[in-house]
């Protein structure tokens, strides 16, 4: 077993055991499963292996404000050109998954949560915190 598979045996996905992680790893196998999607998820058409390139799954976005927590789980162009975001925002008590929902314009890379939406996700009131705290969460997404 490699280290990848090693390490989500140890931690599957959508664990929130994140002080054990091997946070280098996960994001390396974020971004290899972001490619498998574009690769074998059918054929990716070249503006929408753009969109991924720049909005990777395994990345996690906020708003400009840096309060939104978000997870992006796959990209559409509306019929205007306007790059969509298929995303799930955390929220008190639920999640809000939206399908085509949110202008990829709106979400602002974070390379790791701040102490504020750390606490939030790690306060019990976030159903499938996993899906946040995991860079692989987003897969957890997927239907």
């Amino acid at each position: 077993m490699d280290g990848k598979q090693q390490e989500l045996a140890r931690f599957p996905i959508g664990s929130t055991e994140t002080e054990e992680w091997n946070w280098a790893l996960r994001l390396e196998i974020g971004a290899d499963m972001t490619q498998l999607c574009q690769r074998d998820c059918g054929e990716t058409p070249p503006a929408l292996a753009h969109l991924y390139d720049s909005h990777p799954l395994h990345a996690f976005y906020t708003d400009a404000a840096g309060k939104a927590i978000w997870r992006l789980y796959g990209v559409a162009v509306r019929d205007d050109g306007t790059p969509l975001g298929h995303t799930c925002r955390a929220m008190l008590l639920g999640n809000n998954k939206a399908v085509g929902g949110v202008p990829l314009g709106e979400l602002v890379r974070c390379e790791r949560w701040s102490a504020e939406q750390l606490a939030f996700l790690r306060s019990g009131m976030v159903p499938d915190a996993g899906i946040f705290l995991d860079p692989l969460g987003f897969a957890l997404l997927a239907e």
